[in-house]
C-alpha cells in the first residue's frame, strides 16, 4: 500500500462512516474554540489508498506528553457537509491506538471507514479533545474509491464489479451497460452511437452502474498511464501496478489485474478469455472504426508493454471507472 506522509490529510482516504465507535452530535455539544493542549499536537498523516469503492482506512500520528492524560480522546469528524464539524456530522473514534517508534513521543491512531457512497463527496477533520473542547486538523475532502494519480487523472481503486483492487470484476462489451459472460457478434446488444468519437452517456456502463460523475475513461486518459516519465510500472499480486511519479502525487498507485479479454474464441475454461492471467485489456469510451469490423479502443497492459489497441466492440473487457471533474 502506498503511503505519503504529510500534514495534508489527503483525498486518498477513500472511505468512512460505519466502522469503529460512532455517535451523532448536535451543534453546541462541543466547544470548538481554538485552543491547544500542552504536550499534544498533530505530527503527520498517512494517506492510505482505498481498498475498494466503499471502504478505506487512515492513520494519524499525535505527539503526546510522557504522562498521557487518559481523558484525552482522538478521532475524526466526518460529514457530507463542507462545514465540519458544524452541521450534520458523525464523530468516529479510533479503532486502534498504540505507541509508535515512527515519531518520538507519538501515538498512532488508526480508523477504518465503511459503507460509503462513491457518488458523494465526504469532508473530514481529525481531532483530539478534552472536557468538551476540540483541537482540529484542517478540513479535507475525498470521493470514496478514487485515486488521483495526477492532475485530473482520477481513477477508481478497482475494476467495475470487483470486490477489491485485485479482483477481475465484470466484463462488458462496448455500448452495453450490463455485464455478461459470453461475447459473440450474434449476441451483441450494444449501441455504437457516439458523439465526437466517444460513446454517448446513456450507453456508458460506468454511468449506468455507479452514477454521479463516474464514467468510462477516454482512450487519451488511459494512454497517459503509458508515459514512463510520469508513471512507474511493476507487478504486484498478479496485477500490473502503476505508481505516480508526478510531483505532488508521488507514491499514489493503482493495480490493473491481468484480467484478459473475452472473445468468441474457444479456450479450455469455456469463457473465451484468451489472455487471462497474462495481460489486462481495459475498455475505453472511444470509438475506433476498422473497416468491416466495428472497433473500440482499449488499453492493453502486460509485463512487457502498455499501449492502446483497437478491438471488436462485441468482445468483453474489464472496466476501470474514471471520475470526471
Amino acid at each position: 500500500m502506498s503511503v505519503r506522509k504529510s500534514l495534508l490529510f489527503a483525498a486518498a482516504i477513500a472511505a468512512m462512516l460505519t466502522a469503529v465507535s460512532c455517535k451523532k452530535f448536535n451543534n453546541g455539544d462541543s466547544n470548538t474554540a481554538t485552543w491547544n493542549l500542552p504536550g499534544y499536537s498533530f505530527v503527520a498523516f498517512e494517506d492510505q489508498e482505498p481498498t475498494n469503492m466503499a471502504q478505506s482506512s487512515v492513520t494519524v500520528y499525535f505527539h503526546v506528553p510522557e504522562t498521557e492524560n487518559p481523558d484525552v480522546k482522538f478521532g475524526f469528524f466526518l460529514s457530507n457537509n463542507p462545514s465540519v464539524p458544524e452541521g450534520d456530522r458523525t464523530e468516529v473514534i479510533w479503532d486502534s491506538k498504540m505507541k509508535t517508534d515512527m515519531y518520538e513521543s507519538a501515538v498512532q491512531i488508526k480508523a477504518t471507514f465503511r459503507d460509503l457512497d462513491c457518488t458523494k463527496t465526504y469532508y473530514y477533520r481529525a481531532f483530539y479533545s478534552l472536557d468538551g473542547k476540540y483541537w482540529f486538523s484542517g478540513i479535507k475532502s475525498f470521493v470514496p474509491g478514487c485515486v488521483e494519480l495526477g492532475p485530473g487523472l482520477k481513477l477508481a481503486v478497482c475494476n467495475l464489479g470487483a470486490a477489491d483492487r485485485y479482483a477481475y470484476g465484470s466484463y462488458y462489451a462496448w455500448g452495453e451497460t450490463s455485464p455478461k459472460t459470453a461475447f459473440t457478434s450474434a449476441g451483441y446488444r450494444g449501441h455504437s452511437n457516439c458523439e465526437n468519437g466517444e460513446l454517448i452517456a446513456q450507453n456508458d456502463a460506468v454511468r449506468a452502474t455507479l452514477g454521479g460523475k463516474w464514467r468510462l475513461p477516454r482512450i487519451e486518459e488511459l494512454r497517459m498511464l503509458a508515459d514512463e516519465s510520469k508513471f512507474e510500472w511493476s507487478q504486484e499480486s498478479g496485477c500490473m501496478k502503476v505508481t505516480s511519479k508526478i510531483s505532488g502525487y508521488e507514491g499514489k498507485y493503482i493495480v490493473l489485474p491481468k484480467s484478459g479479454r473475452m472473445s468468441d474464441a474457444l479456450v479450455e475454461d469455456g469463457t473465451g478469455n484468451v489472455t487471462k492471467g497474462s495481460a489486462g485489456s481495459y475498455l475505453s469510451s472511444t470509438y475506433a472504426s476498422g473497416g468491416s469490423d466495428t472497433k473500440a479502443y482499449i488499453f492493453y497492459c502486460s509485463p512487457s508493454t502498455h499501449e492502446s489497441r483497437s478491438e471488436k466492440i462485441y468482445y468483453g473487457f474489464p472496466v476501470r471507472p474514471f471520475l470526471a471533474d
